[in-house]
């Protein structure tokens, strides 16, 4: 995915959400075990070396946007340690192995509706503007 489409992603949610309909930045807080199910699904297709974008096979899509994963880095292992206090948005701390790395624990953040974005917290809070 490009960085001009990543930009995009808080603003296509507002139009997603339709005007005036009252949607909140809750419509777009999965449930919590959709949200770590949604991230599972995108670790495992990174550890098993698809390329990020969209994933399908799941009974929800999930949009990945990770610019270590787009990069070309290889994740060799991965642990969903906790999901964090709060749920707006849904935000999970997850040990990453990466070959040739050290291992390094990365906030990652799931929010969506239809698609469940799935991307670290750096890029959640440079794309929405933070």
């Amino acid at each position: 995915m490009s960085t001009m489409r990543l930009r995009w992603i808080p603003v296509f949610m507002l139009f997603a959400a339709g005007c005036g309909g009252g949607a909140s930045v809750e419509s777009f807080t999965p449930a919590a075990d959709t949200a770590q199910e949604a991230l599972t699904t995108a670790l495992t297709a990174w550890q098993g070396g698809q390329k990020p974008g969209t994933m399908k096979d799941s009974k929800t899509a999930v949009e990945i946007a990770d610019p270590v994963w787009q990069s070309g880095a290889k994740l060799t292992s991965f642990e969903i340690v906790k999901a964090l206090d709060g749920d707006n948005p849904r935000q999970f701390s997850v040990k990453l192995v990466i070959d040739g790395a050290a291992p390094q624990e990365v906030v990652y953040v799931v929010v969506g509706k239809n698609t469940l974005c799935v991307m670290p917290r750096s890029e959640y809070d440079r794309t929405s503007g933070m």
